[in-house]
């Protein structure tokens, strides 16, 4: 955690990017990297967990067109689509550069996505399938995160008869040309 002011004034001299800490979410604007509060005593996981989130944020930064994604003017499922595919994409670029970073991302996914998971949130439909495509596309790079995959995909076959082979051949797709 000490570092982070050093690595904030380094981003905004470099980058003109602005790092603010607080709150519970990890997001970027491409203008700002908001990191949320984590614990200060600084346990191991605690550093990892900023660790993939910096680098996670750092690679929108470098890679995602926040000015075409704007014109783009998405809905807000469209959104979550497009953002779940698109985190993918970046931390699979800056990986390659830097593979520190694949390892910080690849512990962030695995404690994130590959924990115990809580049955889920919502009733609605949208919400079952959007949870599933994360899952899903999480778990091409994390085997840890199957687990609840497959218990994403039982309860979106509940909620949404029908749709997973559908669903499951476009994510294929996605995976194929990504």
């Amino acid at each position: 955690m000490s570092c982070l002011p050093l690595l904030a004034c380094i981003l905004g001299k470099q980058y003109n990017i602005t790092v603010e800490i607080g709150g519970t979410t990890a997001y970027t604007n491409g203008k700002t990297i908001h990191l949320p509060s984590l614990k200060m005593d600084m346990d191991e996981l605690y550093i990892n967990m900023t660790r993939g989130y910096v680098d996670h944020e750092a690679a929108h930064i470098r890679y995602t067109d926040f000015q075409l994604l704007q014109k783009a003017n998405l809905t807000k499922i469209q959104f979550h689509l497009f953002n779940i595919i698109e985190d993918r994409r970046v931390e699979n670029l800056l990986g390659k550069h830097f593979p520190g970073c694949r390892k910080n991302f690849d512990f962030l996914i695995a404690y994130l996505f590959g924990k115990e998971r809580q049955k889920a949130g919502s009733n609605a439909p949208v919400f079952f399938v959007l949870e599933y495509v994360l899952l899903t596309v999480r778990s091409w790079e994390c085997s840890e995160v199957e687990k609840n995959r497959m218990l994403s995909r039982e309860e979106m076959a509940t909620a949404c008869p029908g749709i997973e082979g559908e669903l499951d051949a476009c994510l294929k797709t996605v995976r194929e040309r990504a």
